[in-house]
C-alpha cells in the first residue's frame, strides 16, 4: 500500500477511531500458521510486513479501521515454513 492510500483511509475516519492490525485475513488461519512456523524456523518472517488490505468497520457505537498485514520476505512461504517441520519433529504420543 502506498502512503497516499493509507493517508486517505485514515482521513476518512474520526481521529478517535480504533486502529487494529491482523496478520492474514479473517478466515485464513493457515496463512497465520505458515507465518508462525517460518518465524520460528528463522526469525525473518515477521520482521517486515506490508498492508495487503484495509477495511473500515462501522459498529453501533464505534468505527474501527482494520489493516490486514502480510509477510514480505519470502516468495514461497510454504517452503520457508517447511523448514520448521525439519527442525522440530512433532512428538506423537
Amino acid at each position: 500500500m502506498k502512503a497516499k492510500h493509507l493517508i486517505k483511509i485514515l482521513e476518512a475516519v474520526d481521529p478517535e477511531s480504533d486502529v487494529n492490525l491482523q496478520i492474514g485475513s479473517d478466515n485464513d488461519q493457515s496463512y497465520r500458521d505458515l507465518c508462525a512456523m517460518a518465524e520460528l524456523a528463522d526469525g525473518d518472517c515477521l520482521s517486515y510486513l506490508e498492508i495487503s488490505e484495509a477495511r473500515i468497520l462501522e459498529g453501533e457505537d464505534e468505527i474501527q479501521v482494520v489493516f490486514t498485514l502480510g509477510q514480505y520476505n519470502y516468495r514461497n512461504l510454504a517452503n520457508a515454513a517447511a523448514t520448521f517441520g525439519k527442525m522440530y519433529k512433532r512428538r506423537e504420543d
